[in-house]
């Protein structure tokens, strides 16, 4: 359907016509009452969201290219705040965390979340690729 609300500019990606969202971003969204999650044609409950979208921290899904996919609860607790603060919350692209190997190998040591970017942004404006955080967030177990 069609994006309505400019919340929605700042969260996910768009790909081939598409609307993604990560696991942490579909369960605020469905939180804060902006987004019907489906599951075979049926609505889930709130709680059902995050029992599906939310990943245990012993049980973290990785991607072919051994990058984290899911998020924690506490990783989710952390990136909802924010948000709720006012700030725009993203993963720090994958390009960003690779290009420090020995900070890479630390952190899969340290956290079982994504790194997140915290941006300072007006409701009315898009976050840029290229723009700089105000800090980037790291859960640490």
């Amino acid at each position: 359907e069609k994006e309505k609300g400019k919340f929605l500019q700042n969260v996910g990606w768009k790909e081939q016509g598409l609307k993604y969202l990560h696991p942490e971003e579909a369960v605020l969204l469905v939180d804060r009452g902006f987004l019907e999650l489906f599951v075979s044609q049926i609505p889930v409950s709130l709680q059902h969201a995050y029992s599906l979208l939310l990943t245990p921290t012993n049980n973290i899904l990785i991607d072919n290219n051994n990058h984290k996919v899911s998020v924690t609860m506490n990783g989710f607790l952390a990136y909802s705040y924010l948000w709720r603060c006012g700030y725009v919350v993203r993963r720090t692209p994958i390009e960003l965390v690779n290009s420090h190997p020995l900070a890479c190998e630390t952190l899969k040591k340290l956290s079982d979340d994504p790194l997140f970017d915290v941006f300072i942004c007006s409701a009315s404006s898009q976050i840029k690729q290229t723009a700089t955080p105000l800090f980037r967030m790291c859960i640490v177990r």
